[in-house]
């Protein structure tokens, strides 16, 4: 089981932060990438030129995308393992959490809590209440049966 499916369902269903770089080590694991110490507290990522036979998720794919987007000839410091501005870090972060779940629920580890159609019936209602107060508004207004007050 891949370390961010684990990360999902032991967190109560919360994706910590530490699931990207745990999705790294478990690619280092699988030989897709090496991890090298140059010095005492210095590693850096080095790419492989061909990745194992084994496919990779789509949150897989995603954290090697940023590492090749990241990388020099090949390599990259893991101190320069970033996902980018804190608003593109976000975008990223939200993409590969979906990616996760959906690969949880493809495994048939979790599921949705509230069945789709419910939630579309929920959103619907606060639409349809506000459609009817305007056309209420609009079709209402002082009735001719009655005299208007002098």
């Amino acid at each position: 089981m891949p370390p961010a499916v684990a990360g999902l369902l032991c967190n109560d269903f919360e994706l910590p932060s530490e699931l990207p770089p745990g999705t790294l080590l478990d690619l280092a694991a699988r030989h897709v990438v090496r991890l090298e110490e140059v010095e005492p507290g210095k590693t850096i990522c080095r790419l492989r030129g061909v990745a194992g036979n084994e496919p990779l998720t789509r949150y897989e794919q995603r954290v090697l995308d940023e590492v090749r987007r990241n990388a020099v000839d090949g390599v990259v410091p893991t101190d320069a393992l970033t996902t980018g501005a804190e608003d593109a870090s976000r975008g990223w972060h939200r993409a590969f959490s979906k990616e996760v779940i959906g690969d949880t629920q493809s495994r048939g580890l979790t599921r949705n809590r509230w069945p789709g159609w419910l939630v579309s019936l929920l959103g619907f209602g606060p639409f349809a209440v506000g459609g009817l107060l305007y056309l209420a508004s609009v079709v209402g207004g002082e009735s001719s049966d009655h005299p208007a007050a002098a």
